[in-house]
């Protein structure tokens, strides 16, 4: 309350308002809370004792206290940290608690939540959520609707304890999926997950405790941590692990990623969450080359505004660039040799294609390699008919992993009298050349994932669902768009059954079938479907292992490797 340290006006005192139990738990607040200049004296004035760990939650508080800057107080990273006040207040109404906290120069806008209604009141909240957040919970709103127990987040937004979904735009499908939800997303309140068998990289911890805040892992322990305020997960025993990152998925949900609209990367990156998936990378097959376009930009528009959902970290492109002779499942009317005005022209037009899969035998292929690995784009072999020396000569140019290994390419075959290698074995002998397999026991089956496993060994095998739109989907075909492709016996084939056309794996039952089929210890099953994805896709540094500083992508799942819940 000393006004002569700098910035205690717009941002110690709104916070002492609230009367925190502990002197030096506000100060560690107040301390964490000021930047810059203000920081270093509040440092000097308060001693660095004060800066606490769990005064870490309160790291963005100042954002409120900063009239001259409504863009820095209310932008999209800070969405209105409503938590932050509410965990403070001790014995006001919501209503009261603004009106001490918030300046009059914010013009707060009254608002009315119809909490009778939900879509409504979902929607109220999305929008402040998603524009410029102006629009102030100041007045109206039923103190008992929001309260402490109910933990108050969902992706910056509300999370309300009465079961409603998370604040999206709900429409009556989407309203009924919603009442399944078990994923949680986190960005400020701390969140402690006791009993929990973790998998950590060195090894299972049982009886461990991970402790979240702010969307990261601050702690992994074996040691009982008290920490105020801290919502608690119980894990009743179960497994608690990274959660799955996907790097080759094309729907879910009734929806495919080719229809390059919001709405449907939304659905599916919800309906995958559910089972495991905390992170992914929507691949489209061949398609008009405007699909593409049309998806970069819907690609980018996502991940600028993560909603709900496994975290979308780039595109994968799955065509045009394909063998005809292996097409598998793939549009021939959109298969073609590489065209370099087409591939520099998306390239140069976007950072979010991260992946690209074509057959490296291809008339231009391999200089196309080259080109889009000096982009910082991993290119894949794929849909190909490439012997051990094309192989080789791929690897040189660029192409460093094989997209659905032994799937749509071929394998040791005769020629009249004679044996000939094929793709696989040639990508056996590129030693360092990582693949990744569908682990769901038809599309390889498990003496083969078990000889992958052998042969390539964890940190160059990842697992991958390539997923259709009718996985993670209750009706099954009846959402399938494409009527090429039929669900049968576990797997969506061609409706001739000439070939395999794709999966209706998730993520938790790629892990289920290495470890009941194919006989593969668990923690190496759990590495492969998020450590060596993250490792190849280069986001290890913050994703894929349960560690300290990383985001808290994080799956439970029982001893029958069935998902209780995910958090992101």
């Amino acid at each position: 309350r000393d006004s002569s340290v700098t910035g205690v006006q717009t941002c110690a005192l709104p916070i002492l308002m609230f009367s925190p139990t502990s002197l030096n738990f506000a100060l560690g607040m107040i301390a964490e809370g000021a930047k810059g200049d203000t920081k270093k004296v509040l440092s000097d004035y308060l001693g660095t004792d004060n800066f606490t760990e769990y005064a870490k939650y309160y790291l963005k508080a100042a954002k409120y206290f900063n009239p001259g800057n409504k863009e820095q107080t209310y932008g999209y990273s800070s969405k209105l940290k409503i938590a932050d006040a509410l965990w403070l207040n001790k014995g006001l109404t919501l209503k009261d608690a603004f009106k001490k906290n918030v300046s009059d120069n914010f013009n707060a806008e009254a608002q009315v939540l119809d909490f009778s209604d939900k879509k409504k009141t979902c929607n109220i909240i999305n929008k402040w959520c998603n524009e410029s957040t102006e629009g102030l919970i100041s007045e109206i709103v039923k103190p008992e609707a929001i309260n402490q127990d109910s933990k108050l987040f969902m992706t910056n937004s509300l999370y309300f304890e009465s079961g409603w979904s998370s604040p999206w735009e709900l429409s009556d499908k989407e309203e009924k999926f919603g009442a399944k939800e078990k994923t949680k997303y986190m960005e400020s309140a701390f969140l402690k997950i006791i009993n929990a068998k973790v998998l950590t990289p060195s090894g299972l911890l049982p009886n461990g405790q991970i402790i979240i805040s702010d969307g990261k892992i601050v702690d992994i322990t074996g040691q009982n941590r008290e920490i105020p305020h801290a919502e608690i997960i119980d894990a009743k025993g179960y497994y608690v692990a990274p959660g799955c990152i996907d790097t080759h998925v094309h729907g879910g949900n009734g929806h495919d990623f080719t229809e390059a609209t919001p709405k449907a990367f939304y659905a599916i990156t919800r309906a995958h969450a559910l089972q495991g998936t905390t992170a992914l990378y929507p691949t489209l097959a061949a398609a008009p080359i405007e699909t593409f376009r049309e998806a970069i930009k819907t690609c980018e528009h996502i991940m600028n505004h993560p909603e709900q959902g496994a975290r979308i970290m780039g595109l994968h492109l799955e065509g045009n660039y394909l063998n005809m002779a292996m097409k598998g499942g793939q549009d021939p009317n959109y298969i073609y040799p590489p065209d370099p005005q087409e591939y520099k022209e998306l390239l140069n037009s976007t950072q979010c294609i991260k992946r690209w899969s074509a057959a490296p035998e291809l008339d231009g292929a391999l200089v196309f390699g080259k080109y889009a690995s000096a982009h910082g784009v991993l290119v894949s072999l794929a849909h190909t008919t490439a012997d051990y020396l094309q192989v080789k000569k791929a690897y040189e140019a660029g192409f460093t992993h094989a997209t659905h290994f032994y799937n749509a390419m071929t394998s040791v075959h005769k020629d009249r009298e004679y044996k000939h290698e094929g793709t696989v074995e040639g990508i056996y002998l590129m030693k360092d050349m990582t693949v990744e397999v569908v682990a769901d026991g038809i599309h390889v089956p498990p003496a083969i994932l078990k000889l992958v496993y052998q042969i390539k060994g964890v940190e160059r095998t990842s697992l991958i669902t390539d997923a259709m739109a009718a996985a993670a989907c209750d009706n099954g075909t009846e959402h399938f768009p494409d009527s090429r492709v039929i669900i049968e016996e576990g797997v969506c084939k061609l409706a001739d059954r000439s070939a395999i056309a794709g999966s209706i794996a998730t993520g938790i039952r790629l892990i289920r079938t290495l470890v009941e089929k194919a006989e593969i210890p668990l923690h190496d099953a759990v590495r492969m479907a998020s450590e060596s994805p993250a490792r190849l896709m280069g986001i290890l540094d913050r994703k894929g292992t349960l560690e300290k500083g990383k985001d808290a992508d994080i799956i439970i799942f029982n001893n029958d490797i069935e998902i209780q819940e995910t958090f992101i």
